[in-house]
């Protein structure tokens, strides 16, 4: 289930296996091929690590692994909110089509499976809420300000209310 709705949520649908991880954008942010993520992890011990030294060397900036998981859930974020700005609306767009909830498929040793939608519904807002997103999957107000990101909510403003 975790991978049907990382891949509903997922604002640019399946990349490279990345289905909803907000570290994926990183990856694509700085062309990076998200295959290396566990080669990574072994020169450098973790992603976070890897990143900000990363970002440290060509942007002259001055983080640390602890700066990372808000770096990566702000740039998830600034992704949801322009994509709202654009016409998304999560409540609306973060699902899959109807077959995935209808049609039975069968593992390659035969074992039929079918997405239970409130299952599905119930882990996207679990989703949600870990995000730091509304019940609609809407950035809340204040997670937008905790990662100073307040700047978007005049152009969200209609969306948001």
């Amino acid at each position: 289930m975790s991978e049907a709705v990382g891949l509903a949520v997922n604002p640019c649908g399946e990349l490279h296996g990345g289905r909803g991880d907000p570290e994926r954008l990183i990856f694509d942010s700085t062309t990076t091929c998200t295959f290396l993520r566990n080669s990574i992890r072994d020169v450098f011990g973790s992603v976070a690590e890897w990143g900000t030294q990363m970002l440290n060397a060509t942007s002259g900036w001055n983080l640390t692994a602890n700066d990372w998981p808000d770096l990566v859930h702000r740039g998830a974020l600034m992704e949801r909110c322009y994509s709202v700005r654009e016409g998304y609306l999560p409540y609306r767009d973060d699902t899959l089509p109807d077959r995935f909830f209808e049609e039975t498929i069968h593992t390659k040793y035969g074992k039929p499976l079918k997405l239970d939608r409130a299952q599905f519904l119930e882990q996207r807002a679990i989703w949600y809420k870990a995000a730091g997103l509304t019940e609609k999957g809407l950035p809340t107000e204040e997670t937008l300000k905790r990662l100073g990101l307040d700047f978007v909510l005049p152009q969200l403003k209609d969306v948001l209310t």
